[in-house]
């Protein structure tokens, strides 16, 4: 490997989020199929792996222990996320000011979501 070949992780949760690019890759650049949703790409003098976990975050730390031993420079999450906001339209563009983690959570059919700290334990 040279000094500058970078390894790059692109990981997304579905195909669709990325398909594009994985088109793109496909169709100009040797593309390597190392696990069924796991991929390496030689682009120039890089490698760029492509990942796909599955929704959440669960699925996602799952699969990046899978690809653990593989040396990684810089990794991107890309994809479109979600929302439990009801009056967001589809494809709306927003400005993120406060995350929640939905697998730390629950919703109880009378409010929007509770979070973990929300929730009492009785």
């Amino acid at each position: 490997m040279t000094k500058n070949k970078k390894n790059i992780l692109l990981c997304s949760a579905t195909t669709k989020e990325i398909q594009d690019l994985i088109y793109f890759f496909r169709k100009k650049y040797h593309t390597k199929k190392i696990q069924k949703n796991f991929f390496q790409v030689n682009y120039n003098k890089h490698n760029i792996y492509i990942l796909i976990t599955g929704v959440g975050m669960v699925n996602t730390a799952f699969y990046l222990g899978t690809i653990s031993n593989y040396p990684i420079d810089f990794a991107i999450n890309a994809g479109i996320a979600g929302s439990f906001e009801k009056s967001l339209k589809i494809g709306e563009v927003v400005v993120v000011k406060e995350d929640v983690f939905s697998e730390l959570g629950a919703e109880d059919g009378t409010s929007f979501f509770k979070t973990i700290r929300d929730c009492t334990w009785q």
